[in-house]
């Protein structure tokens, strides 16, 4: 009995503290509900707040604000509730485009918008906000490290401009390539990050999207999103009306692209050029392309697109078709063809030529520079020979009939069709 009666007794106090501290628990938790800004930024998991942001310090933002506070911020820019989020944003742009600097007396108040905007979904502002504020998200150098890690480096700009990530960065120095990169639209400095983010969403949960993809050129990626949205209104860029679109609307139309099933709008005419110009922003390549190249190397001095060449020695001798070296290699000579059309065209005309080469006698490219847009071109010229085409509707894609990038690959009617009799023409 003595004993059952301490049974009880012992019982009776373990509830009494897992009580309090459920109790406990329940208090500490509601002191720490996220306000609405914080909770929109966390379901995004996009932008941070002010306070998050000052751990990422990096550059100041001294590009866009000045010191002087001479400048009185009119009262239409206020935290008064009698503006609306869209008014004051409307007034601020005004402000914005009659200066070179803002006063740094308006921080606050672009803060003060922000956090309105994240209240009430307000994606453009809150995108333009975070920009000029530049925010960054916690995550960010895990995001890009991630990334790296699956072997897929990420590329600033465009041309000459163009910088390449090839290990994993400290925050610091990735602001330092949003900024840069970031001078001719500021809105960039979001779209960074969030293409970022996406793309490593889509990396964490299947990887084989990005089968056939080295270099991840954000660039290229922003203008394929955009593109997505473009409505022929000249009023409004592409740019502008991505930036209207949700966080999951993003990073819904990156999947899209990663996977191929992006809905296009366009007619199935031109399903071919969409794909090829996809897959040429991506910098898809199919599979055993290395291998194709690297043997068409091996017969040869080496190919070239004008002016843009691809030598054979010391290539050949130095590296191997399968190590990730002559990869980058060739991603930087595929890196210097501008159109993404005419770069996945060229691929095609590769993989045909090492394809057909050993069945040919007479093909023989011993000592000589492969011209393959020699080869392309001739293909053009037959297509619009056999097919043909009126001027009218032989709009180019820089000298390349429209009508042509827009054919299947395969097929008795398919561009290989067209580059294997352009190189039987072409061979000696």
């Amino acid at each position: 009995k003595q004993w059952y009666q301490r049974r009880v007794a012992i019982t009776a106090g373990i509830q009494v503290k897992i009580v309090s501290a459920d109790v406990a628990l329940t208090t500490a938790a509601k002191e720490q509900i996220p306000t609405m800004p914080e909770l929109v930024c966390a379901v995004s998991g996009l932008h941070t707040t002010a306070e998050d942001s000052t751990q990422y310090c990096g550059p100041t933002n001294s590009d866009i604000f000045t010191v002087d506070d001479a400048t009185a911020v009119p009262e239409e820019f206020g935290t008064d509730d009698k503006y609306d989020i869209e008014a004051r944003w409307s007034n601020i742009c005004k402000y914005f485009q009659q200066r070179i600097k803002m006063p740094i007396s308006l921080k606050p108040i672009l803060e003060d918008l922000y956090i309105r905007a994240c209240e009430h979904r307000h994606w453009y502002i809150i995108r333009h906000c975070a920009a000029l504020l530049q925010k960054t998200h916690h995550s960010l150098c895990d995001d890009v490290t991630h990334l790296l890690v699956n072997q897929k480096q990420i590329s600033f700009g465009r041309g000459d401009q163009e910088e390449t990530i090839t290990q994993p960065p400290s925050a610091a120095v990735m602001i330092d390539y949003f900024i840069r990169h970031s001078k001719a639209n500021y809105l960039f400095f979001s779209l960074y990050q969030e293409v970022l983010m996406c793309l490593t969403q889509e990396a964490q949960k299947n990887i084989s999207l990005f089968k056939g993809i080295l270099r991840l050129r954000l660039d290229l990626v922003i203008g394929l999103l955009a593109r997505n949205y473009h409505h022929g209104d000249s009023a409004v860029s592409d740019i502008e009306k991505l930036c209207h679109q949700s966080p999951i609307a993003i990073c819904k139309s990156v999947y899209h692209i990663l996977s191929g099933s992006l809905q296009l709008e366009d007619s199935e005419a031109v399903v071919w050029q969409e794909r090829r110009f996809i897959d040429g922003c991506l910098n898809r390549l199919p599979p055993k392309f290395h291998v194709s190249l690297y043997a068409l190397l091996s017969t040869s001095s080496g190919v070239s697109v004008r002016d843009h060449r691809f030598p054979s020695f010391p290539t050949v001798n130095e590296m191997t078709a399968g190590e990730p070296q002559f990869s980058l290699l060739v991603e930087d000579w595929l890196d210097g063809i501008p159109d993404p059309e005419l770069r996945q065209l060229y691929v095609e005309v590769i993989l045909l030529l090492a394809h057909i080469q050993p069945s040919l006698v007479d093909l023989s490219f011993n000592g000589k520079i492969i011209q393959l847009e020699e080869i392309l071109r001739a293909a053009d010229a037959i297509f619009i020979q056999e097919n043909e085409v009126r001027d009218e509707v032989n709009l180019d894609v820089n000298g390349i009939c429209q009508a042509f990038c827009n054919l299947p690959p395969s097929g008795r009617f398919g561009t290989l069709s067209y580059i294997s009799k352009a190189i039987v023409s072409l061979a000696p």
